[in-house]
């Protein structure tokens, strides 16, 4: 099927294409899917959590000039670009992904580690190991971004890699906008137009970056006191009085030290401490392992039930209990 869909890439034409699990039977659609991701994005080894026969998901693709861009709707899976990957099947453009609803996901790029939900945007590397966890179903648009024209506007695009540009900020609105946007364009338009156009759109998307992004360098010996307290917070997480105060005695840092550190990657202690929390309530739930929310809750540094509800229902557009409804049929 792989060979089949590599010949189906883009029509000489430049008509958008797409992809629908629902043009094979349910017994084929993961595998469907899983070779048409890794065909037109970064090839990757994928999972799925779920039954393979339940699995969905649909794709177009639209060419901007030198872009191509992506609306995808996916359930839950997993895609992880391995050294395996990278050596035997090379690809080395930059994708844009920007999440426009649904529950979103957890990138893993250069030890950074990020949750992106709706309204949320990021650029990762194909050319680096990554893996990407959809944690329910997301409905997403993907720009893949040829790597000479992101290095011929940025000095280090290695710093831009795997910080998200949260739904806070305007800029991502902007952003998801204009992506959107290039999905609804005529495409019998001058290729001329449509070349300036995706150019225009990386010098927006660097300009943005930049702005929203925080470059503060990092010695070596902070980026070392990121790694450790990432780890003792991770240690932690079922630890309900676990706070900024305590991680800076017991890394012997002040708090404003940690503060920058975690700024330096778009984040701070207290968020990267709630949203492991919650990942982990999720992976507990998905896998299986335990069958009662409050037990979660308890598990994962909670000790307000509702208030966990209520935070899991915000980051997952899914309430516990509804999930594990999900997971024990």
């Amino acid at each position: 099927m792989v060979n089949c869909i590599k010949n189906e890439i883009l029509p000489a034409d430049r008509k958008p294409f797409i992809f629908d699990t629902l043009s094979v039977g349910n017994d084929l659609a993961f595998e469907y899917w899983s070779e048409a991701v890794s065909a037109h994005f970064s090839p990757t080894q994928n999972t799925t959590v779920s039954s393979r026969s339940c699995f969905q998901g649909r794709m177009e693709i639209f060419p901007l000039g030198i872009l191509n861009v992506s609306h995808l709707h996916t359930s839950a899976m997993r895609n992880v670009r391995d050294l395996w990957s990278l050596r035997n099947i090379p690809n080395d453009d930059f994708f844009v992904m920007a999440i426009n609803a649904g529950v979103g996901g957890q990138l893993s790029q250069l030890g950074r580690q990020l949750f992106l939900g709706p309204g949320d945007l990021m650029v990762y590397d194909s050319a680096r190991e990554f893996s990407f966890e959809y944690l329910g179903e997301t409905d997403l648009y993907i720009a893949q971004v040829p790597r000479r024209l992101l290095e011929a506007r940025i000095k280090d695009p290695q710093s831009i890699i795997a910080r998200a540009i949260t739904h806070t900020n305007p800029l991502a609105s902007m952003l998801l906008t204009m992506i959107k946007s290039f999905t609804q364009l005529d495409q019998s338009s001058k290729v001329e137009s449509r070349n300036a156009l995706s150019k225009s759109f990386v010098d927006i998307l660097v300009s943005s970056l930049e702005c929203s992004l925080d470059f503060t360098d990092l010695s070596n010996t902070h980026c070392n006191l990121l790694e450790r307290a990432k780890k003792i917070v991770n240690i932690n997480l079922d630890d309900p009085d676990f706070h900024v105060g305590q991680l800076a005695q017991t890394l012997g840092a002040s708090p404003r030290t940690l503060c920058r550190i975690f700024a330096a990657e778009g984040t701070t202690v207290t968020k990267y401490l709630w949203q492991n929390r919650l990942l982990m309530a999720h992976n507990l739930i998905t896998e299986g392992r335990i069958k009662q929310v409050g037990q979660i809750a308890l598990q994962c540094g909670f000790s307000d039930f509702s208030h966990f509800s209520r935070a899991f229902k915000k980051e997952f557009n899914a309430s516990p209990k509804q999930l594990l409804s999900t997971h024990s049929t």
